[in-house]
């Protein structure tokens, strides 16, 4: 394991720790916008991973949710960490534990590797380019820096089998949608489809380590998104040679861009992906929607 991956996921465990102290007390919510809630978790994890990656990777450059540098900065680093540090907090206000700490890392725009660690569930998930995809449940009383060195000593990291195609058995295509957008209404056409399963999950960080588990078969949405909303599960899937397309355009999302927006998102083995598109493509992009 590199360096990087390495002080990348110990940081994330020790963020985990202390979001998951504080869903078991009184929190105080504050809103950054409408429907845009940030807590105490959001910026203890923030800290705790902006410590990491300054104190060791002191020439790279973190894109956070809770600190978006300006893209004049932005633009002359080649090597950016882009983290949500708790993607999902909504749920985690509504004390629905779907949500995820996500991190990324990205060169010259490409997705080096991902980490994604739900701190209630405790589920790991990371992988990336020439990194096999790892997915393990913690004990919660088990030590970040202990863990990580445990997974090396063990030599632990083997392929994850890849589920490209239906397995046997399989009846129905299950896709993992935002659970705001499914009470909403929005995914209404598919619903009628009876080889579609869907299922509401809450964070889209979180529902991406689900897919590269295999629970799913596509994961979709049809709200915009940010850089740091997708950046460490499209790392993942992509060192798991699956697809993932901004719906608006159905361009493979690139990261550190000046508009770190990009609306609609689907992901999934290449096979799945091109075969949903050839039947719902026209109604999915008439059914994106924008924030406002």
């Amino acid at each position: 394991m590199n360096e990087k991956l390495k002080v990348g996921i110990i940081s994330v465990l020790e963020a985990g720790k202390k979001i998951a102290a504080i869903y078991q007390t009184d929190f105080k919510v504050n809103m950054k916008a409408e429907n845009d809630p940030v807590t105490l978790a959001d910026m203890e994890a923030h800290y705790t991973i902006l410590a990491a990656i300054s104190e060791n990777f002191p020439e790279d450059l973190l894109l956070s949710e809770e600190d978006i540098p300006s893209w004049e900065r932005r633009s002359n680093f080649t090597n950016i960490w882009i983290l949500d540090p708790l993607d999902g907090t909504r749920d985690f206000v509504e004390k629905n534990p779907e949500f995820a700490v996500s991190l990324g890392y990205v060169e010259n725009g490409i997705p080096k590797f991902g980490i994604l660690y739900n701190p209630i569930s405790n589920e790991l998930f990371f992988g990336g380019e020439n990194i096999s995809f790892f997915s393990d449940k913690l004990v919660s009383e088990q030590d970040p820096y202990t863990y990580v060195e445990s997974i090396l000593k063990e030599n632990q990291f083997t392929p994850f089998s890849k589920r490209n195609q239906f397995e046997a058995g399989d009846t129905k295509l299950i896709i993992y949608v935002s659970k705001n957008e499914w009470k909403d209404g929005l995914f209404h056409f598919l619903e009628e489809d009876e080889n579609i399963k869907l299922q509401g999950i809450g964070s889209i960080a979180y529902k991406l380590g689900l897919l590269a588990r295999n629970d799913c078969q596509l994961v979709l949405s049809l709200k915009p998104k940010n850089e740091w909303d997708i950046c460490a599960g499209v790392a993942i899937i992509h060192g798991l040679e699956m697809r993932y397309l901004d719906l608006e355009n159905l361009q493979a999302h690139s990261f550190n861009k000046e508009n770190t927006k990009s609306i609609g998102f689907i992901a999934g083995y290449s096979n799945i992906v091109n075969s949903f598109l050839s039947k719902y493509k026209p109604i999915l992009q008439a059914n994106l929607k924008d924030w406002n």
